[in-house]
């Protein structure tokens, strides 16, 4: 009995750990599912105030589920690579492309050899603006916002009022295919044009090859492997990306599991391709120049160029989001 207990209280520790801790245990959990090893020894844990997070919600998953440094600092690519690997079933093909525009932003703004060392100093210096960072992003605030004046503004956590304008174009479907993730880009870029300080925005061109590869990611990792030619023309399953984002957390209560066999580079490309080339059902008005003309994800990320050093809003802290998918029908 005493040992039937500790059993008991154990598991109860353990899914605490697992969830994060604002969300409820979701009703459509699939009855087949079963937890995987990686899911109980790298378990979630919300940051603390002190811990160092950024832009990018892959690398925000990584350590808050401890498969890279959970403070968010010293992360070394091997542990990214390895991380990747296990939590979301990528290939290192498919994340080495990245790393280099991170060392690069990492050396000018730190000063230390961080390609050489093969290490990033801490993830929040990725927010550094038209970096590795990229404007009319998908789920954060653009550095300059309009309504701040030209004061910085939060790049770097989760924005639930940015997302809901892509939840809001999804409306119930349940599947993102590809002319619909056009559709969204577009849509940023729109609204980007509209909210940021007049002549903060980067060329699209410029902006291209960054988010080309964050959305490459998200069919990577987010498509729908059950759904039929999966392999060409994935389809993201609406609900795993929305829990992903919010919470920089593995969904994987909603029935998902990392990808196998692995992703590599060229799914990435093929699937970032996929989307530039589509044709979406409605463009919105204004457009930037060239946001009709972009070729898709180039073979590998330019490095930074030289940047001047902004002061990053590190003091903010994770919008909530409004809502939890958990009712939606797959």
């Amino acid at each position: 009995m005493q040992l039937l207990s500790t059993l008991f209280s154990l598991s109860l520790v353990g899914s605490s750990l697992a969830f994060p801790l604002s969300a409820k245990v979701p009703r459509n959990v699939p009855s087949s599912w079963v937890p995987s090893i990686d899911f109980w020894t790298h378990p979630y844990l919300a940051p603390a105030p002190t811990d160092s997070r950024g832009p990018c919600p892959a690398l925000n998953t990584l350590a808050n589920h401890g498969y890279i440094n959970r403070n968010g600092r010293d992360i070394s690519a091997d542990s990214i690579f390895s991380g990747m690997l296990n939590a979301f079933g990528f290939n290192q093909s498919a994340v080495a492309p990245a790393l280099p525009n991170s060392y690069t932003t990492c050396h000018y703004l730190t000063g230390q050899d961080c390609a050489g060392q093969a290490k990033l100093v801490n993830l929040t210096l990725l927010a550094e603006p038209h970096a590795a960072e990229h404007d009319h992003s998908l789920s954060r605030q653009d550095y300059k916002m309009a309504y701040a004046k030209g004061q910085p503004t939060d790049n770097i956590h989760f924005n639930a009022t940015i997302f809901k304008q892509i939840t809001d174009l999804i409306g119930d479907r349940t599947h993102v295919d590809f002319a619909l993730a056009n559709q969204i880009r577009l849509l940023r870029s729109s609204n980007a044009i509209k909210d940021d300080m007049p002549g903060w925005l980067q060329p699209e061109g410029a902006i291209m090859p960054v988010q080309a590869f964050e959305l490459g990611f998200i069919f990577a990792a987010m498509a729908d492997r059950t759904l039929p030619d999966a392999d060409t023309k994935p389809q993201i399953r609406v609900d795993w990306w929305q829990f992903w984002f919010a919470n920089e957390a593995l969904p994987y209560a909603l029935g998902w599991t990392p990808p196998n066999p692995p992703r590599e580079i060229d799914f990435v490309i093929a699937a970032a391709g996929g989307v530039y080339t589509s044709k979406p059902s409605g463009l919105p008005s204004p457009l930037p120049s060239g946001a009709l003309d972009a070729p898709g994800a180039p073979p590998s990320l330019p490095a930074t160029p030289t940047i001047s050093i902004l002061p990053l809003a590190t003091s903010s802290t994770p919008a909530l989001f409004p809502f939890w998918p958990f009712n939606q029908k797959h």
